[in-house]
């Protein structure tokens, strides 16, 4: 082992700089490529990218600003615990120097205790629920490779807590010795097979387990130019070192975006088990939209309807939801998305489908509701088995789980209010706190709330230019006017 010295560490800093402005010259070409700025050679040596300047510009980002939603209802619900978990971290850190020491003078190696491993397991467990997304992409009960997927997030959370003990292990030692380099401290490796034993003791299942869990949340020969081809890919948690060991990367881990990397693996290795769980996921978010219409006289459906014109097959409504004091009828697409990162590849494979089919949806469902007769909808959707009621409106809605909105000159299809869910929770939740929620009528509240709240309406975010040199090169970065 090599410790980490000035010139090295200048050496490694150029590196990581140069190569986030390699990614950011790929990141400028993906959005000349799908038409969302344009990029050009103002001389042989400077070259020029102006982002898009179209009538709706950044409505993912507005949208990406919408998850904040889930972080803050995470860190309300737990701030008590959490509060009086941290307040014991200092002590834990005094704890904590008596079990470490350096270790070929440059570096760390500790031991650890029952105490201290249960205090950091906690820790990750309210870190992963304050600032991961993700973990809600599956019900806990869907299989992958034989496995259920809360067992593969618990992997990821004792990861998490693993993570900051370390962090907090270096800063005991540091206690001791102020003059060791924390670099030379923060990034080790381990045997893969020691680590997997750790996971296995952690988690109580066996070590062929613990393997096959691990091996989701590691970049490695076989799998980087998956995650390696899109610029600022998710990081990895694990990076393989040699056929043996592996490197732990705090970054990796602590960053965020460890599930959405584990998401990617689970979907590549177990292709078929990825699709069946896929077929899972539309209860959980008709159930979970039952919260916004609560009270026993709103009626929704238990599973899909299909719509026939007859005998021929029209659509399904994923969801339906109707409100016997009004005769308000909701009726949802519900787009339960993959998401796209930062691949503009991916976005316009996920925008060209999305817009194809929920246009199509609004479509079909407009020509089947203009051809019944209101007695003949009610039986249709099961609902006159429940109540007498007619239908006074009837409402489109189109609500997806990560995204529902695209850059570009066109808005969405009028006739239906798009949304996504943390968007419907956010809004819940200030009309609730503020009392102007209208209980009276939850199904048109929605309507006029998403339109209202739509991010077309809203003013774009700011873009800030920048300019960088690449050997010879000058790039220049500019936004739209």
């Amino acid at each position: 082992m090599v410790p980490s010295v000035k010139d090295s560490q200048q050496w490694a800093e150029s590196v990581i700089q140069n190569s986030g402005r390699l990614g950011m010259c790929e990141m400028m070409q993906e959005l000349n490529h799908f038409g969302l700025g344009d990029l050009i050679m103002l001389s042989d040596h400077e070259i020029k990218y102006t982002s898009l300047g179209g009538k709706y510009v950044g409505l993912e980002a507005i949208e990406k600003e919408e998850f904040e939603i889930f972080r803050k209802l995470a860190d309300e619900m737990d701030e008590k615990k959490r509060s009086e978990l941290l307040a014991k971290r200092t002590e834990m850190i005094e704890r904590m120097t008596r079990y470490v020491k350096p270790w070929r003078e440059h570096y760390i190696q500790y031991k650890t205790s029952p105490k201290i491993d249960k205090y950091y397991e906690q820790l990750g467990l309210f870190w992963t629920r304050l600032n991961f997304l993700g973990a809600d992409s599956f019900p806990s009960e869907a299989v992958f490779g034989g496995h259920p997927f809360d067992l593969y997030r618990s992997a990821v959370m004792i990861l998490v807590g693993w993570a900051w003990k370390h962090l907090d292990f270096c800063q005991a030692l540091r206690k001791k010795h102020p003059d060791l380099e924390l670099r030379n401290m923060l990034t080790i490796y381990q045997h893969f097979d020691v680590l997997c034993g750790y996971m296995a003791a952690a988690l109580d299942i066996t070590v062929e387990e613990a393997v096959q869990v691990l091996s989701i949340v590691v970049l490695n020969p076989e799998n980087k130019s998956v995650h390696l081809s899109v610029p600022r890919s998710y990081l990895p948690p694990l990076i393989q070192l040699s056929e043996e060991s592996v490197i732990k990367s705090i970054a990796g881990t602590l960053c965020g975006s460890a599930y959405f990397f584990m998401l990617v693996e689970l979907q590549r290795k177990y292709h078929g088990d990825w699709d069946r769980a896929v077929n899972l996921r539309e209860d959980i978010f008709r159930n979970e939209l039952r919260w916004c219409f609560p009270g026993e006289h709103i009626y929704a459906n238990a599973r899909p309807i299909k719509l026939k014109i007859g005998h021929q097959y029209v659509t399904d409504i994923d969801a339906a939801f109707f409100d016997e004091r009004n005769g308000k009828l909701g009726l949802f697409q519900l787009k339960w998305q993959d998401t796209f990162g930062d691949s503009m590849r991916k976005r316009e494979t996920k925008r060209l489908n999305l817009l194809e089919n929920t246009n199509a949806w609004i479509d079909r469902v407009i020509k089947w509701l203009e051809g019944q007769e209101t007695d003949t909808i009610m039986q249709k959707l099961g609902l006159d088995r429940v109540t007498k009621t007619r239908i006074s409106r009837v409402y489109l809605f189109i609500l997806g789980r990560n995204f529902s909105h695209f850059s570009g000159d066109t808005k969405p299809d009028p006739r239906a209010a798009w949304g996504i869910w943390p968007q419907v929770l956010r809004l819940l939740k200030e009309s609730i706190d503020s009392k102007s929620y209208d209980a009276s009528d939850p199904i048109g509240w929605l309507d006029v709330k998403l339109r209202e709240e739509s991010p077309t309406r809203k003013p774009r975010p700011d873009v800030i230019g920048l300019d960088f040199k690449i050997g010879d090169y000058h790039i220049v970065m500019e936004p739209a006017h």
